[in-house]
């Protein structure tokens, strides 16, 4: 399977636990890894026989910034069920929603969810 990857998407939204993280918001980052068959759009060099990844972003955007959702599992559960839903020819998606900014009173980088989500998984999420 071929695969289209958007990395560093950066997205400011209010997901979180804690009322604050609703309230203020935080910026999270998203990588998301499409799994699609790109023999057609290799041959036809036209953008209507893949994924625009404009607009790809500008859905997972809205997403993200549309409800407040207290879990980052959930809200990358959101992204992929869209994608999943709008595209057609997407058989896959991974999503790897990270949250820099976190309320862990310790030194890291990064808390990330990691999800991957099938064509045939769409009835169900």
């Amino acid at each position: 399977m071929d695969r289209i990857k958007i990395t560093g998407l950066r997205i400011f939204a209010y997901h979180g636990v804690l009322d604050r993280e609703q309230e203020e918001g935080q910026p999270f980052v998203l990588d998301l890894i499409l799994g699609v068959d790109l023999g057609r759009p290799c041959r036809t060099d036209r953008v209507e026989d893949t994924i625009n990844y404009a607009e790809a972003c500008q859905m997972v955007q809205e997403v993200m910034t549309g409800c407040k959702y207290r879990l980052i599992e959930r809200a990358a559960q959101e992204v992929a069920s869209r994608l999943l839903k709008q595209y057609e020819n997407l058989e896959e998606v991974t999503v790897i929603l990270k949250k820099p900014r976190a309320p862990i009173p310790a030194d890291f980088d990064t808390v990330a969810v990691e999800i991957t989500r099938r064509r045939e998984d769409i009835d169900h999420v």
